[in-house]
C-alpha cells in the first residue's frame, strides 16, 4: 500500500517519500517486519512515538505519528493529527475496503448489543444468507470462532475480519460497536449500511473510559453519523438526541407498545417442559404478526423487535420473522445451561445494577414456589 493512497487520510510528510510501498502495516512494536509501515499509537501505559529509532532499526520503512519526536533518517515519517484514526484509515485501505462489499449492521448502546446482533444474524441466516459477526462473544466466520479481547477490536482487526468475511462468501456482517471503539476512532472510515441505537445508561463512565455521560451519549450518537439507515429505540430517554443528531438518510424507531414504526404488545411469558420463552404481537408496517423467541424477558422482547425492524427492511419474510427466533440460543443471554424438574441454572451477562434487577425479577417468576439463588463476579476492576 502507498499512504497517498489511502481515502480522506490528510497528512503532511516530514521526511521521505509518500510514493514509496509499504509490505505491511503494523502497529504492535512486537511485530515489526522489513519493509512495514508503522503506526505510532500514544496508550495509557506506552508511546511507540519514543521508539521510532528501534522501529527503524528492526525494519519498518515509514511511520505514521501525531506530535513531534525524535526521528532517524532514512525513513518516511507522516504527521496526521490523530494515529489512531490514521490506523482506521490506512487498515480499511490495506485490506481493500471490505466493509464497502459487505452489507453492514452496526449496534450500539449499553445493553442488549450481543442479544440484538445475534438475533439479526439468526434471521438473516434462516433467510438463507451468510453472515459474518464481530462482538462480545468473539468473531464468527462461518465455521471459525475467534475470541476477542474488546467488544469492537481495533481498526485493523476489524477490517482484517471483514475481508475475511468476504473471502469467506458473506453477504452481511453484524457488528456490535461500542462507546470505546468510537472514542478510540476504530471505526473510522467505514460506512455502514444500518445502525441501531437499543439504549443508554450510566455505564462505562470514569477513568479510561468516558469523562462523562455526555461524552459516553456523544459517542453513542456517532454511529449514526457514519451509517446509511438508521434504527432508535423510541422509549429510551435519550432517543431524541440520536436522532436529532443523526447524519442517516432515513431514521425507523422501534418499541414496546409505543407509537414507532416498529412495537409490539401482548406479551407473554411461555414456560412448557420443551420450551421457555415469550410470546408475542408484533406490529410491523401494514400488519400484525405472532412472534415466538425461545429468550424470556421483556429486556429480550425489546431486542427481538430491534432485530425484526432491520431484518424487515431487508426483506426477511414474514414467516422467519414470526419463528426464527424460536429456537435461538445465546451464550450467556439468559441461558438455560442445567434443567431437571427441581433445579434450573441460567447464566447472564447482567453487569450493571438495572441489568442484574431485570434479571433477578424476570428469574422470580420462572422459579414457581421454589427459591432463587444469585452467584454473581465482580470484574473489571470495579
Amino acid at each position: 500500500m502507498k499512504v497517498s493512497d489511502v481515502k480522506n487520510l490528510k497528512y503532511k510528510l516530514l521526511q521521505g517519500s509518500d510514493s514509496n510501498e509499504y509490505t505491511a502495516l503494523v502497529y504492535d512494536s512486537r511485530k515489526v517486519t522489513e519493509g512495514c509501515l508503522f503506526v505510532c499509537i500514544k496508550g495509557l501505559h506506552f508511546d511507540s512515538h519514543d521508539i521510532i529509532c528501534e522501529l527503524k532499526a528492526n525494519g519498518a520503512s515509514g511511520v505514521i505519528v501525531e506530535h513531534e519526536c525524535e526521528l532517524p533518517e532514512g525513513i518516511d515519517v507522516y504527521l496526521v493529527d490523530n494515529t489512531r484514526s490514521a490506523l482506521a484509515l490506512c487498515s480499511a485501505a490495506y485490506f481493500g475496503y471490505p466493509a464497502e462489499k459487505l452489507k453492514t449492521i452496526a449496534i450500539t448502546g449499553t445493553k442488549g448489543k450481543t442479544t440484538t446482533a445475534y438475533m439479526i444474524k439468526h434471521f438473516l441466516e434462516k433467510a438463507g444468507n451468510v453472515c459474518g459477526y464481530i462482538g462480545t462473544n468473539g468473531i464468527e466466520i462461518g465455521n471459525m470462532h475467534v475470541p476477542s479481547l474488546n467488544t469492537t477490536p481495533e481498526s485493523y482487526e476489524i477490517n482484517r475480519r471483514f475481508s475475511e468475511m468476504v473471502k469467506a462468501g458473506c453477504e452481511y456482517a453484524v457488528i456490535e460497536t461500542s462507546s470505546q471503539a468510537f472514542l478510540l476512532h476504530r471505526t473510522d472510515g467505514i460506512f455502514f449500511d444500518y445502525a441501531v441505537f437499543t439504549n443508554i445508561a450510566n455505564d462505562h463512565i470514569g477513568e479510561g473510559e468516558h469523562k462523562d455521560f455526555q461524552e459516553y451519549l456523544d459517542c453513542k450518537t456517532q454511529l449514526f453519523r457514519q451509517s446509511r439507515h438508521g434504527f432508535v429505540k423510541a422509549d429510551d430517554d435519550h432517543s431524541s438526541y440520536v436522532i436529532a443528531h443523526s447524519k442517516c438518510e432515513d431514521i425507523k424507531t422501534f418499541g414496546p407498545m409505543c407509537e414507532a414504526d416498529y412495537s409490539y404488545d401482548n406479551l407473554r411469558l411461555v414456560q412448557t417442559p420443551e420450551f421457555i420463552g415469550t410470546e408475542f404481537t408484533a406490529h410491523i408496517p401494514g400488519k400484525k404478526i405472532e412472534c415466538k423467541v425461545s429468550i424470556p424477558g421483556k429486556f429480550n422482547a425489546d431486542n427481538a423487535i430491534a432485530a425484526i425492524s432491520v431484518c424487515h427492511s431487508l426483506g426477511v419474510p414474514d414467516d422467519i420473522l414470526m419463528n426464527g427466533l424460536a429456537d435461538i440460543s445465546i451464550c450467556g443471554r439468559m441461558e438455560t445451561v442445567y434443567s431437571t424438574e427441581d433445579l434450573k441454572v441460567i447464566v447472564d451477562f447482567a453487569h450493571t445494577p438495572d441489568g442484574l434487577e431485570n434479571v433477578l425479577k424476570l428469574c422470580n417468576t420462572l422459579k414457581n414456589d421454589g427459591k432463587l439463588f444469585c452467584v454473581f463476579g465482580c470484574g473489571g476492576n470495579r
